[in-house]
């Protein structure tokens, strides 16, 4: 539901993710990552919009504590 988000933080964050692969958002581009999150879900169906929120709360929480998140695909 979120390749095409995922596919929009390859320019900001220097990644290229691909399937089977791992890519890392340090902690630094979180809050970038979470406005693009919002930013996408505004305008996504339902099923897409519940998705996005499940990946909020993981950034949220990274925000909280400073981490990076990784991305496995």
């Amino acid at each position: 539901n979120l390749y095409k988000l995922f596919g929009e933080f390859d320019k900001p964050f220097d990644i290229l993710i691909d399937e089977y692969e791992e890519e890392i958002i340090p902690a630094s581009g979180i809050q970038t990552a979470i406005q693009m999150t919002l930013d996408f879900a505004a305008t996504a169906s339902p099923e897409v919009k519940e998705s996005a929120n499940k990946l909020l709360c993981a950034l949220n929480r990274a925000n909280e504590l400073g981490k990076q998140i990784l991305l496995s695909f």
